[in-house]
């Protein structure tokens, strides 16, 4: 019983303890009855409770719920002091229904209390916002303004750039046509210099070959001639002139083709040399018996030669040859053509005699293969030395391989 009086009592206290923070708003006739009761503790229990209920009784007939709570409460005590549970049981319940609508009072006013501020909190606010708007309104039109200046001043400068690279580029065209037509002149100028000059060539070529048919040919139809006069005279020994006669006529043919084929432009390629020296000189070597070792390196196949440089390698090579059949009295020649760096390299080796290099046996062949040497601008070396054989070594550089 008593836990449940505490309980009560505590419950009371803490509900009213929030709720009476505020001065009660109560009757003077009410404050009178309720001082009897609550600051005369001399008085006896009942006769705090006469004044008290009094005290409600103004109270409920005045319908002031500040006095109902805090009349109900005094009387709690009382009756709790005399131990009287039934009518405390009776007065809580009028104290709770008191202070609960005191509480909803007190709550609905200060509700309106926190909806007047909130509406004027939100006015401001409103207030507050729009003049934000405003203020990023005006900040936007400022940009805006900017951003058109700077558009316009971009727009200017642009113009001033187009202008400016417009006539660079009407400058630049002006030079570049001045330059075209410089290069067109020398173009010109160069092409003209190259038909000239192929214009020379082509007559140095004519002139070569004129030379060429004079010097061997006419001098063999010279030999002819006389020795067909030579074979009138004496007749014992035509038969010797007829076949010096025949042997040169074969030269003058062989001559013949020489020419023809060192001008023919599909014998350009180092290909069609070698085949032509290696015929040549297996058929003439076989004659006596003479063992051929020719070789070429295959990568001067594709190499072309100007119509100099092939006739010219090619008589010294059908020269050295001719040497070795005639008079070198060997059974091997050996013949190698590689190309080294830049140049073509051309070795001719034979077994025979050989013979003295310090003495002057320069004869005609050897004057015609210095000559073809020197027309071609190349190196030659000769080594002979006697019981040893003849080593002839050429080295060129074509023109296709000048830099």
């Amino acid at each position: 019983m008593k836990w449940f009086k505490l309980f009560i009592l505590l419950l009371v206290v803490f509900k009213t303890k929030a709720q009476l923070q505020a001065p009660l708003n109560i009757s003077p006739k009410m404050g009178d009855s309720l001082n009897r009761a609550q600051y005369f503790e001399d008085l006896p229990l009942l006769q705090k409770i006469t004044f008290l209920d009094d005290a409600l009784n103004i109270a409920h007939h005045a319908n002031r719920l500040e006095g109902i709570v805090s009349v109900t409460q005094p009387i709690s005590f009382v009756y709790d002091n005399l131990n009287n549970e039934e009518r405390l049981l009776v007065y809580y319940p009028v104290y709770h229904s008191a202070a609960d609508s005191l509480f909803s009072q007190y709550n609905k006013h200060n509700i309106i209390l926190t909806e007047s501020e909130w509406n004027i909190k939100r006015e401001v606010l409103e207030n507050q916002h729009l003049k934000n708007i405003a203020e990023l309104q005006q900040k936007e039109i400022s940009i805006k303004n900017k951003l058109l200046l700077v558009s316009i001043i971009a727009m200017l400068l642009m113009c001033a750039v187009a202008i400016v690279m417009y006539r660079s580029f009407q400058l630049k065209k002006k030079r570049e046509d001045s330059v075209l037509n410089q290069k067109l002149a020398e173009a010109e100028a160069c092409s003209l210099r190259i038909q000239m000059n192929q214009l020379i060539k082509l007559q140095q070529i004519r002139s070569q070959i004129a030379c060429d048919l004079h010097d061997d040919i006419g001098s063999s139809l010279s030999s002819i001639m006389l020795m067909s006069e030579l074979a009138k005279k004496r007749r014992e020994e035509t038969e010797s002139y007829f076949e010096q006669i025949k042997e040169t006529a074969g030269k003058i043919i062989e001559s013949m083709n020489d020419i023809v084929w060192a001008i023919n432009p599909d014998n350009d390629t180092m290909e069609q040399l070698l085949i032509r020296m290696q015929r040549f000189a297996g058929s003439l070597l076989d004659k006596k018996n003479i063992a051929l070792d020719f070789k070429a390196c295959t990568s001067l196949t594709s190499v072309k030669l100007t119509m100099e440089e092939r006739k010219n390698l090619y008589l010294i090579f059908k020269e050295t040859i001719h040497n070795a059949f005639k008079y070198a009295e060997c059974n091997k020649v050996t013949t190698r053509v590689k190309q080294q760096d830049s140049n073509i390299l051309m070795t001719i080796k034979d077994n025979g005699k050989g013979f003295d290099t310090t003495q002057n046996n320069a004869g005609n062949g050897l004057k015609n293969i210095l000559k073809r040497v020197e027309e071609i601008r190349g190196e030659l070396n000769l080594v002979s030395f006697v019981s040893q054989g003849t080593t002839l070594i050429l080295a060129f550089t074509p023109t296709c391989m000048c830099s």
